[in-house]
């Protein structure tokens, strides 16, 4: 019996249709300016939230090692990716104070820390 309330209880608080998993999606890009509110860097992967609007999202970034720097909190950025409810998945974010650019992902959607720098191996056990 508490098994199956747990069980129930699990099931319910998926994302309907993914397994309550996050995709990046090439069909639901779209870009947001606004003013950054939190920063949340001891999480993984790194987030933070963005006021658009009336909208708040929390935007994901990335994994520490895939980020070089984050917009400061109150930083005035504009950020796309893909969107997903009040989740956003970052492809690329630029804040408007400094000017920088931070590049996450590239045009098809892969992550550009992918690899780790190391070579992509092809075929069975790295073989060519």
């Amino acid at each position: 019996m508490i098994f199956s309330m747990i069980l129930s209880v699990a099931l319910l608080s998926q994302t309907p249709g993914t397994g309550g998993r996050l995709y990046y999606n090439l069909r639901n890009l779209k870009t947001i300016k606004g003013v950054v509110v939190a920063v949340h860097d001891s999480t993984w992967p790194l987030t933070m939230d963005v006021v658009s609007g009336k909208d708040t999202l929390e935007v994901l970034l990335g994994p520490p090692f895939g980020v070089s720097w984050l917009p400061a909190k109150g930083d005035s950025v504009e950020v796309y990716g893909s969107v997903s409810g009040r989740v956003m998945i970052a492809g690329w974010v630029t804040d408007k104070v400094s000017g920088k650019k931070l590049v996450l992902r590239d045009s098809n959607g892969f992550p550009v820390w992918r690899g780790h720098g190391y070579k992509q191996r092809r075929g069975r056990r790295g073989r060519r």
